[in-house]
């Protein structure tokens, strides 16, 4: 994890960091950050064992860049919900309040401004009622193939479970091609659904 700027935690302050998507070290140190799957955590002591704890809820971000200056920002966020917070910020790094944010269409928000102004906006999606969220899933139904290409396009490799006729079923193979894609193999042509979480 990369820190630019400074902790405080006897003050429970947080001050100008930045965090990167890493995966956990192969040899965790006690008060160690890692940013992973959108969520915070730190590593602990629990009875002389290093243990990672969650600091905080799984947040979904989306970053864009208008570097044309304009009076109306149209972002396309595609977080499956209308209900986000937006940070906006002009080319300096400064933060900026829109005169408009509508966020009324889902998947969208519109931010206006009195003059033309070009920058960055930070969309955010996290969870409201501090209960686990539901889990964000991709379906994909194929009829009668051995080879299902599942274009599920989550950005990540999701668990993924096959089902033919409402049965959990194990194919020959299950490849994942990239973070967007995964391909599974039958030994004969099945008709059945691909259930990404």
């Amino acid at each position: 994890m990369d820190v630019h700027g400074s902790f405080d935690m006897l003050g429970n302050r947080l001050k100008q960091v930045s965090l990167v998507e890493e995966d956990f070290p192969a040899t965790p140190t006690v008060g160690r950050f890692v940013f992973k799957n959108q969520t915070l955590y730190i590593c602990v002591d629990i009875s002389g064992a290093p243990v990672w704890v969650p600091l905080t809820q799984n947040l979904q971000m989306k970053r864009f860049v208008q570097s044309t200056p304009g009076t109306e920002w149209v972002i396309v966020h595609g977080l499956n919900t209308a209900n986000v917070i937006v940070q906006a910020y002009d080319n300096t790094g400064k933060w900026i309040i829109p005169d408009e944010i509508n966020t009324g269409t889902f998947n969208q928000v519109t931010l206006t401004f009195n003059t033309p102004v070009a920058g960055t906006v930070v969309v955010m999606r996290g969870n409201e009622e501090g209960n686990v969220p539901p889990l964000i899933h991709y379906t994909q139904s194929f009829t009668n193939s051995t080879t299902w290409v599942i274009t599920h396009n989550l950005g990540y490799n999701p668990i993924i479970n096959l089902y033919i006729n409402n049965e959990l079923v194990q194919p020959l193979s299950l490849t994942f091609d990239s973070p967007n894609q995964a391909t599974a193999v039958f030994s004969s042509p099945q008709t059945g659904e691909a259930r990404c979480i």
